[in-house]
């Protein structure tokens, strides 16, 4: 039983973390209505930008908060199991710090920023996985991932 719901938290670390490599949204090169065709120079109109932008950030903050809580998951059901934890606790820590962030550079609709802070979140959670995968790779009755 054990084994199967260490497996089972391994899974779902791992689809965490294809779900954070792969980009949380894609933006248009072109603005093209349904219909017709713009030009770039043509723009597009401020008040859809900022429902778009807003629409966004939303998204983002709270794609964001769920990975925190699966994250806070899988170290709470490690912990069950009497793994040592505290590495990963340590990264779910700085989290509220990178939410900040991200929130100041989507607010501000700072491209550079959001980046920039997209960098340090995806090291982080490859620093945790790192660590989650390590912690399991130390049980014996789990299969080390090749």
């Amino acid at each position: 039983m054990k084994r199967f719901m260490i497996i089972g938290i391994l899974f779902a670390g791992l689809c965490l973390a294809a779900f954070l490599i792969t980009p949380v949204a894609a933006s248009p090169r072109d603005n093209v209505p349904i219909g017709g065709k713009y030009t770039k120079a043509d723009g597009i109109n401020e008040s859809l930008k900022g429902d778009l932008w807003t629409i966004y950030t939303d998204s983002r903050l709270s794609d964001f908060d769920l990975l925190v809580e699966e994250g806070q998951s899988i170290s709470s059901i490690l912990n069950t199991y009497e793994y040592d934890t505290s590495y990963l606790d340590e990264i779910l820590a700085d989290m509220p710090t990178l939410r900040t962030e991200l929130a100041t550079a989507l607010n501000n609709h700072d491209k550079k920023a959001i980046q920039s802070v997209n960098k340090e979140i995806r090291a982080s959670w490859k620093d945790f996985f790192k660590e989650m995968k390590k912690l399991l790779q130390g049980d014996p009755g789990i299969p080390a991932p090749e």
